[in-house]
């Protein structure tokens, strides 16, 4: 025989004796071990050992089977050569099992498709998972005030690893726009919503809010105008903000109409001017305070001149003359003599050419 013969013999030896090693260490290798071959030569021992590996396997297969059917990973179409790596395995379903609930369906999903090419590429898929798992402790809280805000950033993140930081920040900016917690539900359930228009009509919210408050404030209303808005759509709330801007508006300028037209008939009725009011929550009170003064001023005159001369004071003082269904010549002069007895001034104005 050659020495190179020998040393190849030599290397084969070395090599069954190191797999019977790693063979025997298992423990559950014992009770499926093949009987030895009758003649113990160096072909015979390696045929063996391929045998009895081969048998060593198939208890180890059915283990990562199972255990992979308990982490919810379906090994049909992972190679029996991965299945076979047992300990990698349960690392790696242990590190599975770590993940927030919120990752864990996609996770579990990603890392069952990359064990079809090996342990490695579940490794480096499931490393992507528990950094976006990582970086979603910073917004840990908001899981429980905004569960929608929270499983919309985990979509994101999870779908954009690399882009998890920016995600999470992008987050945090909408909570903290949002200032009050559950003070409306977003309705997210639309199609193709996204961090980015969700912030979007956060801002657009938080501006009609500030304008309103700057408006109640200038018009010293308090925040019992504003409608509770738990559970509004934030594009709906938004437009009931906006329409309470425009309301407040429409009030201030009919109340000021209003104003003065009252004023304009104390005035008629001999009762002195006061000054409009700027602000809507003192107009309102300055309608009432008027409405009143004239129905007392009316009730006054009423007593004083009585209802045809009080109903002919009112025309005249408003630049007309009672008809003749409304009064008579005599009833107009009985009328006019008896205001002008009370005080008051009839003048006529003449009707100049230039001004017709």
């Amino acid at each position: 025989m050659l020495i190179s013969d020998v040393l190849a013999c030599a290397a084969r030896a070395e090599d069954v004796t190191a797999s019977l090693k790693l063979l025997l260490n298992d423990p559950q290798v014992g009770s499926v071990l093949p009987p030895l071959p009758v003649r113990l030569t160096l072909a015979n021992v390696e045929q063996w050992l391929r045998d009895a590996q081969e048998a060593a396997r198939k208890p180890r297969l059915a283990k990562a089977k199972k255990m992979l059917a308990e982490s919810g990973i379906d090994s049909t179409s992972i190679p029996a050569n991965v299945l076979d790596k047992t300990e990698e395995l349960t690392g790696l379903m242990e590190s599975l099992k770590s993940l927030p609930e919120a990752l864990l369906a996609k996770a579990r999903t990603e890392v069952g498709a990359a064990l079809t090419k090996g342990t490695a590429d579940a490794a480096e898929v499931l490393s992507r998972s528990q950094k976006v798992a990582q970086t979603l402790k910073s917004i840990d809280k908001i899981k429980d005030v905004r569960p929608w805000l929270f499983l919309l950033v985990v979509q994101e993140a999870s779908n954009n690893p690399e882009q998890a930081e920016s995600v999470v920040k992008r987050a945090a900016k909408i909570d903290m726009l949002l200032t009050e917690p559950d003070r409306m539900k977003l309705n997210t359930a639309q199609h193709g919503v996204s961090l980015v228009q969700v912030e979007s009509c956060v801002e657009y919210f938080n501006v009609s809010m500030s304008k309103l408050n700057t408006c109640l404030v200038r018009e010293g209303l308090g925040s019992e105008e504003i409608p509770p808005l738990s559970g509004t759509d934030i594009t709906q709330a938004q437009s009931i903000l906006d329409e309470i801007v425009q309301r407040v508006e429409r009030e201030k300028t009919e109340l000021k109409t209003r104003c003065q037209e009252l004023l304009d008939k104390l005035v008629d009725l001999g009762v002195t001017s006061d000054a409009l009011e700027e602000r809507v929550a003192t107009l309102r009170q300055q309608v009432q305070d008027l409405a009143s003064r004239l129905e007392c001023r009316r009730a006054a005159l009423l007593e004083s001149l009585g209802k045809e001369t009080l109903d002919v004071l009112e025309i005249v003082a408003a630049g007309g003359l009672p008809a003749k269904t409304q009064a008579t010549d005599k009833q107009l002069g009985s009328a006019l003599r008896k205001l002008v007895d009370a005080g008051y001034r009839i003048s006529l104005e003449i009707d100049h050419e230039d001004k017709r």
